[in-house]
């Protein structure tokens, strides 16, 4: 805890934009250094902008949120999706049933794929992914 107070500032000296300035510019990284997403940018100021709000109102311990007096862009990212490399549905079947003939390991990694390319889902919840969490039509040949 004496590190921590030693190498932090005092929250009033928030006050002056110099020193909010560093902690916008930190949002905008990754740990390794690189660029963030811009909605993880987003997300961070958001919550960096709660926690201000929080010191002025419910701790008074500023007189008023420093946030709006900075003038400060999120730097622009190049994170969004290219749709020239997403495949089209044509496409998609394609490059799916060729996982599917490529063995029994395909067949798995089959479902895994049309998971992550039909539902948009996450790698995560397509793992937790479970017979009874799906809804299937009656007609649908059960495997």
């Amino acid at each position: 805890m004496e590190w921590i107070a030693a190498h932090s500032i005092k929250v009033r000296d928030l006050e002056d934009p110099a020193l909010l300035r560093p902690a916008l510019e930190a949002l905008s990284l990754r740990l390794d250094g690189g660029k963030a997403a811009e909605n993880t940018t987003r997300r961070k100021r958001m919550v960096l902008s709660n926690v201000l709000r929080y010191t002025v109102e419910e701790k008074g311990l500023l007189t008023a949120s420093p946030l709006p007096r900075v003038d400060w862009t999120p730097p622009e990212s190049d994170d969004e999706i290219n749709f020239r490399y997403v495949p089209d549905p044509a496409l998609a079947r394609s490059l799916l049933g060729a996982v599917r003939d490529s063995g029994a390991r395909g067949e798995h990694l089959h479902a895994f794929f049309g998971c992550l390319y039909y539902a948009a889902m996450r790698p995560g919840e397509i793992v937790a992914l479970r017979e009874s969490d799906c809804t299937l039509p009656p007609t649908h040949p059960r495997p």
